[in-house]
């Protein structure tokens, strides 16, 4: 026999959140989540971060490391220590590797980093602080009848970021110009992709002018990235791009595209576009 009173239902989903660096629903949170240093070859360097358990429940968290790679549109790899040739995550030793936490206690890791003695130009790496205990009830949702409870495992990525001082080689060149064109509904695209053929961490700004027959310039589009300035790490490339805005007039145009990388001189392309 059917009974007439609602059922209620109870839905438990299990979210794993991976390589988070600013948890909506942390059950624990590291400070400072980047240290940028600048020692010099044969020093060591030491320095601290503290994790705190922002929840109710006790944890446990693993510390290691891992070297990483940025692909051509900004996406991050996380690889294991000491497969990337300017990581420097094998250099990094981390006391404790292991921590439990009570609720909203804090605990201290300290890491130390010796730097080679050949030792030049940008290296980096990312600390990785990973929940091993079992997952943490961050939130729970009601939709009529239905009870959503959202577990949350955190993995906290740190970066780590080592300069040499005076040792910086900053060389850079753009590689490639080409017309992304219009999408239904979208803009066309002017798609450029800029290589660092330095020894450091480039933080770049830059533009595309868009010259007519005459040599009269007709727009100026800002190079996009999500934020500015674009940061591109020794051997990567980037993908950038300028949005054309508005309609251009049939003719041949002229797109300049200027990139300052931080260098000496300003770096330029440049190619011809055909407007029918």
């Amino acid at each position: 026999m059917m009974n007439n009173q609602s059922v209620i239902k109870t839905i438990t989903l299990l979210f794993v959140l991976l390589y988070i660096t600013v948890p909506a629903m942390a059950g624990y949170t590291v400070v400072p989540m980047q240290f940028t240093l600048n020692a010099q070859p044969g020093k060591t360097v030491t320095r601290t971060m503290n994790v705190e358990n922002m929840g109710q429940e006790p944890i446990s968290l693993d510390v290691s490391t891992r070297d990483f790679i940025k692909q051509l549109h900004g996406e991050e790899k996380q690889v294991e220590a000491g497969a990337v040739q300017r990581g420097c995550a094998p250099w990094i030793r981390l006391s404790p590797k292991k921590l439990d936490l009570a609720p909203h206690e804090i605990k201290t890791i300290h890491f130390s980093m010796t730097i080679p003695m050949d030792g030049k130009g940008t290296y980096w790496g990312n600390i990785l602080v990973s929940q091993v205990s079992k997952p943490t009830l961050s939130k729970t949702i009601k939709k009529g009848n239905t009870s959503f409870q959202i577990f949350a495992m955190q993995d906290m990525l740190i970066r780590v970021l080592e300069t040499v001082p005076g040792t910086e080689e900053k060389q850079g060149t753009i590689t490639d110009i080409s017309i992304n064109e219009q999408q239904a509904g979208g803009k066309a695209t002017i798609d450029i992709v800029f290589e660092n053929q330095g020894n450091c961490l480039l933080k770049c700004t830059g533009y595309i002018d868009i010259m007519n027959e005459n040599g009269e310039k007709i727009k100026t589009l800002p190079l996009e990235y999500g934020h500015a300035p674009f940061t591109v790490y020794p051997g990567d490339k980037r993908a950038v791009y300028g949005q054309i805005q508005g309609d251009l007039s049939p003719g041949t145009y002229l797109l300049l595209t200027i990139i300052d990388y931080g260098g000496e001189d300003l770096i330029a392309g440049e190619m011809e576009m055909e407007v029918q």
